[in-house]
């Protein structure tokens, strides 16, 4: 969080900026911070305002800091998580105008590159149906890859590659 945020503004500021890769639901939101809160990842103050119910406003803590680095610095393992978990690092990275950028988008390269090094099959394993598979599988890698590229090119141009 930029900035102390009652959770209307948490809600609009992940629906909007993520819109397209990850469903936010408002209840969903509200749950969340709950467990953050819980967790010890965020605190929260009741406002009171005039003429209009009191708020809760939320601020990340100092172990919410903490986590939240930690989670943003590290590439994502697995490939179904790209689509959602990495592109939102991105995200947060280009909003919150953190560095470590460039660090993560390599990152995730090297775990790719293990991936589609590990998916090569023996010649003797590969029945047609899993050279199929295997050859999808690959395709699949290279483009991430290529993909990846364009990322390292995004983050220059966008000031966030440090």
């Amino acid at each position: 969080m930029k900035r102390p945020m009652h959770g209307y503004d948490v809600h609009k500021f992940l629906s909007s900026g993520l819109k397209g890769v990850w469903y936010v639901g408002m209840s969903n939101t509200y749950g969340m911070l709950k467990k953050l809160e819980s967790d010890g990842h965020v605190s929260s103050v009741i406002e009171m305002q005039t003429n209009r119910p009191a708020r809760r406003v939320f601020s990340i803590t100092k172990k919410g800091t903490s986590l939240f680095e930690d989670w943003i610095s590290k590439p994502v393992s697995n490939i179904r998580d790209l689509r959602v978990e990495f592109i939102a690092k991105l995200y947060f990275l280009k909003d919150l105008n953190l560095s470590g950028g460039e660090r993560l988008v390599e990152g995730q390269k090297v775990v790719c590159q293990k991936i589609l090094e590990s998916t090569h099959l023996p010649t003797a394993e590969r029945s047609e149906f899993n050279r199929l598979l295997s050859d999808f599988r690959t395709c699949q890698i290279r483009s991430i890859l290529s993909w990846l590229e364009d990322c390292l090119k995004f983050l220059e141009t966008s000031g966030n590659n440090a």
